[in-house]
């Protein structure tokens, strides 16, 4: 794995001042990583419970038919790396998933002594190590005008979304030394959700090591790569990609891609239905004949076209050769087992082979 990671890590070619967000290259523990940073829409929330909703619990959260990782919708926060994780974790491992809330030995939720849901975030205390941090929620939100979410939307009837993501903005400010402040976008306030790391986010998920991959477009990361992303998500690992952030960085890595080969000359690809600068969940990796393909998912539930219209497809595949063409990171586990709620390492259990899709 070090090996590959070794052939595939690339300098990212910068965006320019003028453009909503930058892609800068993170070193920790030797690894590049990925920040995304774009500038959060700043209006005043309206802090109180959904109507009908004193608590959070298990229906409330999950519903009755569990997590699934199309009950993921990214609201006004630019959290798209935080929230493709969770996608990605829903899809490989609901099961887990539903662990990030802490739970008694026969399962049920363990509620602290104000009877609040806690959700589990893992902090790096060192080398290899995390400390698994609990985190008490109320089942108030920032909600609109309307009275629904701001934020992470709740569209299928479930909230452990919103629940996660507030859970995860306080974690933050906890990690940070500062004191939530809900209902503003201040300085200790929702702004800790203007931009992340994907990496980092899937270690606080997962309690163990990431990594990230930065690439061009050249003919041999098209099987470095999908070698990459098959494994991971043979052994249920979270997966995350990130787009190039600029329609013109696109364009470039279109015509080195041509220049290289891993594109014919009449091939474009900048139409391609895809949100530049932007984290995707990959939930899926296949092949047809000799050609590979992705499936990957946009937090915000749907995809943008060339255009700016939206597309309510919630899935896209796409070729190896326009992966490595309009993207520019992978972020994924490493083939540690994650921690569970008790800091416990935990084998994941078995995935079976079959046809790509993410329900699979």
């Amino acid at each position: 794995m070090r090996n590959l990671l070794r052939v595939t890590i690339a300098l990212v070619v910068a965006a320019s001042p003028a453009s909503a967000g930058s892609v800068r290259t993170l070193h920790k523990s030797g690894e590049p990583r990925l920040l995304l940073h774009e500038d959060l829409v700043t209006r005043e929330p309206k802090y109180r419970a959904l109507e009908g909703l004193r608590r959070f619990n298990e229906t409330t959260l999950f519903g009755k038919s569990g997590p699934h990782w199309d009950d993921v919708r990214q609201g006004e926060a630019l959290d798209c790396f935080f929230l493709a994780a969770l996608s990605s974790l829903a899809h490989g491992d609901p099961e887990r998933l539903k662990a990030q809330f802490a739970r008694h030995a026969d399962g049920t939720l363990a509620l602290d002594k104000q009877g609040r849901v806690q959700a589990i975030f893992y902090r790096k205390t060192g080398a290899d190590k995390y400390r698994a941090d609990r985190v008490p929620i109320t089942a108030k939100l920032p909600l609109d005008n309307n009275g629904e979410p701001l934020f992470a939307k709740a569209e299928t009837g479930k909230l452990w979304v919103a629940a996660l993501e507030k859970a995860y903005v306080r974690w933050n400010d906890k990690t940070n030394g500062n004191a939530a402040n809900w209902t503003t976008f201040g300085k200790h306030g929702w702004d800790r959700l203007d931009g992340g790391d994907p990496a980092m986010a899937m270690e606080s998920l997962r309690g163990g090591p990431t990594a990230t991959v930065l690439f061009k477009p050249r003919l041999n990361e098209v099987s470095n790569l999908f070698a990459i992303i098959a494994r991971a998500l043979a052994d249920r690992r979270l997966v995350v990609a990130t787009s190039s952030t600029s329609a013109r960085e696109a364009k470039q890595r279109q015509d080195s891609a041509q220049h290289e080969g891993v594109l014919s000359p009449n091939m474009a690809v900048i139409d391609f239905p895809f949100r530049p600068f932007h984290a995707f969940s990959v939930l899926g990796a296949y092949a047809r004949g000799e050609k590979k393909y992705l499936l990957l998912r946009d937090p915000y539930g749907d995809r943008e076209r060339a255009d700016g219209s939206k597309d309510p497809v919630n899935l896209f595949e796409i070729s190896m050769e326009k992966f490595v063409t309009l993207f520019i990171g992978l972020s994924f586990e490493e083939a540690t087992a994650p921690l569970s709620p008790a800091g416990r390492r935990e084998s994941p259990p078995a995935r079976a082979d079959g046809a790509p899709h993410p329900d699979r």
